[in-house]
Parts: structure tokens; sequence; C-alpha cells
């Protein structure tokens, strides 16, 4: 997932807490990419809390999404609730973007 401002920036190293069927909690990395394991099918509701410790608020999203497709790399939707896009990676990560998406990851095509 990548966690953007409201002028549709980045938001890097930001504290992340996923709260739902497989709660997580990460840190995005210097581009504001998070990247959460192992999740199964349920509502999700991330939560962040920038490097100043801003908190953002909390963002709803259901996996996986409509347009989830077994051994696909990468899937961009707007399918969720909040404001945020959801973008699955079937190799048993997911990676929900709030907000605008960037450039793939290392490897991604």
């Amino acid at each position: 997932m990548q966690l953007v401002d409201t002028q549709r920036q980045p938001v890097p190293l930001a504290a992340v807490h996923l709260d739902g069927p497989r709660p997580q909690d990460a840190t995005a990395d210097e581009h504001g990419f998070v990247t959460f394991w192992g999740l199964v099918a349920g509502d999700y509701t991330v939560q962040a809390t920038t490097r100043l410790g801003i908190p953002t608020p909390p963002t709803t999203l259901a996996y996986p999404t409509a347009k989830t497709t077994v051994g696909a790399r990468t899937l961009r939707s707007s399918k969720t609730r909040g404001g945020s896009s959801v973008s699955p990676n079937n190799d048993d990560r997911t990676t929900p973007t709030a907000g605008a998406s960037g450039p793939p990851s290392q490897g991604e095509t």
C-alpha cells in the first residue's frame, strides 16, 4: 500500500497498523509503500502515523477485491471505502494503495 497526503504526495516512514482478520503492523518505506503478507479475505482498517507523530484518518477496505485474479502480479481497483484504492498481489501478500498509486515495486511488471 502506498500512503499519500491530500496533495497525493508519498508519506515516507509512517508507522502503519492494519486491523482486521489478520492484524499487522509495518513501517512504510521512503516512498510511502508498505506491504502486508498472508492476508485472508475480509474487511480491513488501515491507520497510519507519520514520522512526525501525526495520525492519518482510518481507511477501510475489503480484500480481495472484485478484480483479484489468482496468480496476478499487481491489479488496481478503486472499489474501496474511505477514498483508497487497492493493489492486491496474489503471491500471499497485498498492497492496498491509499490515495494515488506510485511506480511498481522492484521486480513487478
